[in-house]
């Protein structure tokens, strides 16, 4: 039997929230690409995909 779909209401300010993370994160994973730190830079950029789909998801209901 599949697992039921869990889903919460968020509101307008907590998608845009999960927007500004993913945005902060990707800031500084450029800083951090320019700087040559390519780890740093990766390790961010995905907190900031992963951030990036929190925002998508919460705004149309899947999470």
């Amino acid at each position: 039997m599949p697992s039921p779909v869990r889903t919460k209401p968020v509101s307008g300010p907590q998608v845009r929230a999960y927007a500004a993370k993913a945005q902060e994160y990707a800031d500084a994973a450029t800083d951090e690409l320019d700087a040559g730190r390519f780890i740093a830079a990766t390790s961010l950029s995905i907190h900031a995909g992963i951030n990036a789909a929190d925002a998508v998801c919460e705004e149309c209901g899947f999470a």
